[in-house]
């Protein structure tokens, strides 16, 4: 029913306000749950289409990282990340490289990194967990419709999650014509959101991260 958008459970917020007053005794460990596939309901998800934006399997998780998940609370500054065409991310060159250089930022141990893809707001913690590790989104099949789409659905999401979710900075890391970051860029601004965007061309030469490194020890 969750995954048929007929049935979402209640965020821990959600529920303490219906009950309070009632004399209602809660189990806050009820609210500590990942969601979880059934083998025969996972799927290689593919292609570069709307239909894959808004897939199921997606909205599910989204919805769970918006009224179940808590941030680590050490992990203070945002760094919003592009994806990368290896899954899980962490085994990509783009993300070993960027989690080389973070590491030498004294900022390190306060960085929450986060991914903007096509399944929409990933917390780093969550790269290796379906279905962010089985899909693939094809640049070279997006058409101006679905670049729309991708930017006006990935808005939405990003402010969804800044809406239950805030930080002391928040900073990003993304090609400047990018649709993630056109997403990024445009939900921070609707909510009042100071983004520190680190921009190149060529994002991952030791110029570029060498600036990353910089901004990121910048915050207070």
């Amino acid at each position: 029913m969750w995954l048929k958008g007929e049935w979402r459970p209640l965020s821990k917020k959600r529920f303490h306000e219906l009950v309070d007053g009632l004399g209602v005794e809660t189990d806050d460990e009820t609210f500590r749950f990942l969601p979880r596939f059934p083998p025969g309901k996972k799927e290689f998800i593919q292609g570069a289409t709307i239909a894959q934006l808004d897939h199921p399997h997606y909205r599910v998780w989204q919805d769970f990282i918006d009224n179940f998940y808590e941030r680590p609370p050490e992990r203070d500054i945002a760094l919003f990340l592009p994806c990368a065409a290896k899954k899980p991310y962490f085994l990509s060159k783009t993300h070993t490289l960027v989690f080389g250089e973070i590491k030498r930022s004294r900022n390190f141990k306060r960085i929450h990194r986060i991914v903007i893809s096509s399944p929409g707001v990933i917390p780093f913690e969550f790269n290796t967990s379906y279905p962010f590790n089985a899909y693939d989104w094809p640049e070279k099949d997006e058409t101006p419709e679905v670049m729309r789409e991708y930017i006006r659905i990935n808005k939405g999401r990003i402010k969804d999650y800044f809406r239950d979710h805030s930080y002391s900075k928040v900073f990003c890391y993304f090609r400047p014509k990018a649709e993630s970051y056109t997403a990024l860029k445009e939900a921070c601004a609707d909510l009042g959101i100071a983004l520190v965007p680190v921009l190149a061309d060529r994002l991952f030469d030791s110029e570029a991260l060498n600036e990353l490194v910089k901004a990121l020890d910048s915050a207070e």
